[in-house]
């Protein structure tokens, strides 16, 4: 037998000594792909660190199933761009890219 099951005498060994379980936290682009490519306004790794904190996954290539491209121009011919476009792959500023983490750049600390 696998599992919690398994491990009954375990976990009520914890919960006797005062270890509870927290709810976990729902990350908002938690299973998202991105793929920045461009000027930014700001540092790159800044937007990188920024996705990967709210559970989203930054890539360095644009790929089928990539679900954005960050791209200064939305409407840009760009290869990256013309490739994300036939794979579906939604195109977004970077502040549509900010408003997808709920804030604006200039709002960071």
């Amino acid at each position: 037998m696998r599992g919690l099951r398994a491990r009954a005498g375990e976990i009520e060994r914890l919960l006797t000594a005062g270890l509870a379980p927290r709810k976990r936290r729902r990350l908002p682009l938690a299973g998202k792909t991105f793929c920045i490519t461009g000027t930014l306004s700001r540092p790159r790794k800044e937007l990188v660190a920024r996705i990967e904190q709210a559970g989203g996954r930054v890539l360095s290539a644009v790929t089928q199933g990539l679900d954005y491209l960050v791209i200064a121009d939305p409407a840009s011919t760009s290869t990256k761009a013309v490739k994300a476009r036939r794979y579906g792959t939604k195109l977004l500023d970077e502040a549509g890219a900010h408003g997808l983490l709920g804030a604006a750049p200039d709002e960071q600390g």
